[in-house]
């Protein structure tokens, strides 16, 4: 992890160093605070993501994504067609046709 720059100037000023991380104790702590999920940007948080609240999101992202990848491409209609084909077997629908 950087530093910020008035960190690394504590850090250079105090003179009671903990021995154990070799940071002053209250920088550890502002280093713990930063690196917690509090602080992780909402695109990275995947948690944060999985929640019920973001279903949403979730789903307009579902959207979005094959759009602009279509447009990248120069592709700016398509047709979607929902169902399905069940083929019967021909003697079958011969018979059924009788």
């Amino acid at each position: 992890m950087l530093l910020p720059q008035c960190w690394i100037q504590v850090i250079a000023d105090n003179s009671s160093m903990n021995d154990a991380n070799r940071l002053p104790p209250a920088t550890g702590v502002a280093i713990a605070i930063d690196g917690g999920p509090s602080y992780t940007l909402a695109e990275e948080d995947i948690q944060f993501l999985a929640e019920d609240s973001m279903r949403g999101l979730r789903l307009q992202l579902e959207y979005l994504k094959p759009e602009t990848r279509l447009s990248e491409h120069g592709i700016d209609h398509t047709i979607v067609i929902f169902g399905s084909t069940r083929t019967v077997d021909p003697e079958l629908a011969s018979r059924q046709l009788e």
